[in-house]
C-alpha cells in the first residue's frame, strides 16, 4: 500500500513537471471571435456600456493576433461601427467603418461583399447625419458596386435605390429623384409583379416625390395604389374608381378605364381618402441595405 502510495505521488510529481516545462498553450482565434459574438450579443440586449467596452477589446486582440490590416480586424470593425451607429455617435461609426473598407480593399478587392456593406453603412449613417450632398455620393458608390457586381437590373439594386432618392429628396434634387424611383418602380415590377409590398414600397416613394414637388395629381394615385396593395386587394379596382386621375394611363390597364361608370358633370368626384404621413423616428436604427449584422 505504501509503495502503490509512493508511485503515484511520483507519478504526479513528473506530470507537475512536463507541463511546467510545456511552453503555454496560445489560444486559438475562435476564442476572439467568441468573444466578438459575445459584444455582439450584449449590443443587441442593448447593454450598450458593456459592449462599448468588449467589442473594442475584441477588435485589439485581433489586431495583436493578425496585425492591423487584417480581414478579420475588418470585420471586427463592422460590428463595432454598427455599436457607435446606434449611440448615434455618427462620427465614430464613420471613421470606424471607413477604416474597414479601407482594408477590405487592400486586402481583398472591389469585388468582396463587405465592399457594399461598408459603403451602405457609411451612406446611412451619412444620411442620418443629414449630410445630404455626402449621402448621395455615398449612395450613388453602393449603386455603382451593386451594378458591377449584379448587372444594372437586379433586384438587389432596388433597396439602395430608394435610399439614393430619399437622399436626392432630402437634397432638394427632384429630377434625379424622380428618375431613381421611376427606375426602381419598373424594376420591382417586372421581377416581383404589380401585387408585391416591395412595388408598393416603390409606389410610396413615387408619393413623397409628388409631395416633395407639389405634383399631387402623381402622389394621391401612388399612395392609394400603394394602400391597395398593402390592403391585399385588386390593383386596378383604384383605377376604375379614379378613372380622371392620371394614373390608369400611366398603369397600363385600358380595361380598367374603359369599364368605369360614367361621371355626371353635376355631381361632384368623391375626395381621396386622407394620408397622414407617418411621423419620423427619432429612436436610432442599424442600417438599411446593407447587409445585417
Amino acid at each position: 500500500m505504501v509503495a502503490r502510495a509512493l508511485r503515484r505521488v511520483r507519478g504526479a510529481h513528473r506530470a507537475q513537471r512536463r507541463r511546467l516545462r510545456r511552453p503555454p498553450r496560445r489560444r486559438q482565434p475562435g476564442h476572439r471571435a467568441r468573444r466578438q459574438w459575445f459584444g455582439t450579443a450584449l449590443w443587441a440586449r442593448q447593454e450598450f456600456d458593456r459592449a462599448k467596452a468588449v467589442l473594442p477589446d475584441s477588435r485589439a486582440r485581433l489586431e495583436r493576433a493578425f496585425g492591423p490590416e487584417h480581414p478579420e480586424v475588418a470585420a471586427a470593425l463592422r460590428y463595432e461601427g454598427n455599436l457607435y451607429f446606434v449611440l448615434t455617435d455618427f462620427d465614430a461609426a464613420l471613421a470606424t467603418w471607413r477604416r474597414g473598407l479601407d482594408i477590405i480593399l487592400r486586402t481583398r478587392g472591389e469585388d468582396d461583399p463587405l465592399v457594399v456593406v461598408f459603403q451602405g453603412n457609411i451612406a446611412a449613417a451619412l444620411a442620418r447625419a443629414r449630410r445630404s450632398i455626402d449621402a448621395v455620393a455615398a449612395f450613388e458608390a453602393v449603386v455603382r458596386s451593386l451594378e458591377r457586381r449584379h448587372g444594372p437590373d437586379h433586384i438587389e439594386l432596388c433597396t439602395q435605390l430608394d435610399n439614393l432618392a430619399a437622399s436626392y429628396l432630402e437634397a432638394g434634387q427632384l429630377d434625379p429623384a424622380r428618375a431613381v424611383i421611376d427606375r426602381s418602380l419598373a424594376i420591382r415590377r417586372r421581377v416581383l409583379g404589380e401585387d408585391h409590398a416591395e412595388v408598393a414600397r416603390s409606389l410610396l416613394g413615387l408619393g413623397e416625390w409628388g409631395l416633395h414637388a407639389r405634383d399631387y395629381a402623381t402622389a394621391i394615385p401612388a399612395f392609394e395604389r400603394a394602400l391597395a396593395i398593402r390592403a391585399g386587394t385588386d390593383v386596378h379596382t383604384l383605377c376604375a374608381a379614379a378613372p380622371s386621375t392620371a394614373w390608369p394611363a400611366r398603369c397600363g390597364c385600358p380595361s380598367a378605364t374603359a369599364s368605369a361608370p360614367a361621371r355626371s358633370s353635376s355631381k361632384p368626384s368623391p375626395p381621396s381618402p386622407p394620408w397622414d404621413p407617418p411621423a419620423r423616428s427619432t429612436s436610432p436604427r442599424p442600417p438599411r441595405g446593407a447587409t445585417r449584422t
